[in-house]
């Protein structure tokens, strides 16, 4: 019974994950935290809720006040926030998150078009670096590997 709740989820057929939260909490007494039974909802309850129907629409109203880095870094990063300690205390389950999950990938892409509209202007240059030991470093700093890129 939990694959089929969890499929319920994941293909949208349990909006906010109700059901499955019910039958797979430990304390059947606990009720769900539900989205606002509004249709003006703000990007943070879109994600957090895996509001998938709704994204596209309130990331483009998000677009038009914000700047897209402002959205991503005061609007979308805060609420995975919210949704990984969600996660974290079994306020949530996995197919929740993984809902919560899509829906932000939505909304990047909508950013993401906003990125490429932008492509004539000019870009500052990028850096990229590792902490020396760091596991991403491994192989960066021996001496062949430098002789290597060097040639």
């Amino acid at each position: 019974m939990g694959t089929i709740d969890a499929f319920h989820v994941l293909f949208y057929k349990d909006v906010d994950s109700q059901t499955y939260i019910k039958n797979q909490s430990k304390d059947k007494e606990t009720k769900p935290a539900t989205a606002a039974a509004t249709t003006n909802f703000t990007l943070k309850d879109v994600i957090i809720h895996g509001l998938k129907d709704e994204v596209e629409k309130v990331t483009k109203g998000e677009l038009k006040d914000k700047e897209a880095l402002t959205v991503i870094n005061e609007v979308i990063i805060p609420a995975l926030n919210i949704v990984g300690k969600d996660y974290e205390t079994g306020k949530i389950f996995l197919p929740q998150l993984i809902q919560s999950a899509e829906t932000t990938k939505k909304a990047f892409e909508v950013v993401k078009e906003i990125f490429s509209a932008n492509d004539g202007k000019e870009k500052g240059p990028i850096i990229i670096a590792t902490v020396e030991g760091d596991i991403h470093d491994i192989g960066k700093n021996d001496q062949s590997a430098s002789r290597s890129r060097m040639q």
